[in-house]
């Protein structure tokens, strides 16, 4: 719990921590603690679309988050939305606006970044 708000690029705190000094625990409590904290509702401000908190995440990773766990959030989400998760992952109005199509787009937009946009064929 100490090291959630750590960063892969080292900016976060207590410790500025960076990428492989970051146990995955910490990586997954990092992007699950910003998306809860994002998607619901607070005192101060309203709740951000599930849609608009993944492009966010999508956006910021690889340097503050870890890509293969946003990336899981994404799969995760995905299995929500056709119905093929054991459990879900946010209750079914949260993801009424959200089709698969989107989330594979940000797949793809996670899988640019990380390539430079290259294309790779087998």
């Amino acid at each position: 719990m100490r090291w959630h708000h750590e960063r892969a690029d080292g900016s976060g705190y207590p410790d500025r921590l960076q990428d492989d000094e970051l146990p995955l625990s910490v990586r997954i409590v990092a992007v699950a603690d910003t998306f809860d904290a994002m998607t619901s509702e607070r005192p101060y401000r309203q709740s951000n679309s599930v849609m608009s908190v993944c492009q966010e995440l999508v956006r910021l990773a690889p340097a503050k988050f870890d890509s293969s766990v946003v990336q899981a959030l994404l799969v995760h989400l995905r299995r929500d939305l056709e119905g093929k998760s054991a459990t879900r992952l946010l209750p079914q109005q949260k993801t009424v606006q959200i089709g698969t199509a989107d989330i594979d787009r940000l797949t793809c937009d996670l899988v640019g970044r990380l390539t430079g946009q290259r294309v790779y064929c087998a």
